[in-house]
């Protein structure tokens, strides 16, 4: 199968963009699903070893409780009754204020302060979420000369190869679901713990990817349950030819 390489170019630019909303009235096809397991099944890892599993979840029960678990980006209230004279928050001083995470504003010849709000993170809602889930099996020996010197579950190294695998994992991921037309948005705001909790699991969930139809009626930088937009971002990867 040849694929025009202009496509495959607009499809990774598209890739790197993460949708906060998402329509719900459709539902992804079982073998678009299941391509997109073995996208996480089949990639690339140290040796090939296993480091974490998947669940993909489109229970909503579920994804709405992960949603509650996660934190989004934060932002400072533009309403001025977030925003309060050092007296009246009990602060002495500024630098006292600014110690316990408030940030500073001055309206008219005052100075006012508020801490940071969170949203709720929006790229989980979607179709499709998928939790990256530490898993390792026990009867792997070590096979690099790392592992052989220092033990196979030295953190270090173990840490960085699971790393690598779940930046690989996951970016296989996102790449196949761009390729079939879909959206996504990764989420690691939330506390392991709590997520591994809603979903019955013993090890620390990893990573949440949601995947779906974007809302048609929205930018996609719209949160899907309070309307807020989120800043967007552009980077600048410096590449050379070596010849």
């Amino acid at each position: 199968m040849n694929i025009p390489n202009d496509y495959l170019e607009e499809t990774i630019k598209k890739s790197q963009r993460c949708q906060r909303n998402w329509d719900l009235s459709r539902s992804i096809p079982p073998e678009d699903v299941e391509t997109m397991k073995v996208a996480v099944t089949d990639c690339a890892s140290k040796q090939n070893r296993v480091f974490y599993k998947c669940k993909f979840i489109t229970n909503r029960d579920i994804i709405e409780q992960i949603y509650n678990c996660t934190e989004g980006a934060g932002y400072l209230s533009e309403n001025l009754s977030d925003w309060h004279p050092l007296e009246e928050l009990g602060f002495k001083s500024e630098q006292e204020a600014i110690n316990n995470e408030y940030r500073k504003r001055t309206y008219g010849n005052f100075n006012y302060f508020s801490k940071r709000l969170n949203d709720k993170n929006p790229q989980v809602l979607a179709n499709l979420l998928v939790a990256f889930i530490r898993d390792r099996d026990p009867s792997e020996g070590p096979r690099t000369r790392e592992q052989y010197v220092h033990g196979k579950y030295t953190n270090e190294f173990i840490q960085r190869d699971e790393a690598i695998a779940l930046g690989i994992g996951s970016g296989y991921l996102a790449l196949v679901a761009h390729i079939l037309s879909y959206s996504t948005g990764f989420c690691q705001c939330f506390n392991p713990r709590d997520i591994s909790n809603i979903l019955d699991e013993t090890e620390d969930v990893l990573l949440l990817v949601g995947i779906g139809y974007p809302d048609p009626s929205l930018p996609r930088r719209i949160h899907h349950v309070t309307g807020r937009q989120f800043t967007t971002y552009d980077k600048d990867i410096l590449v050379e030819n070596v010849l």
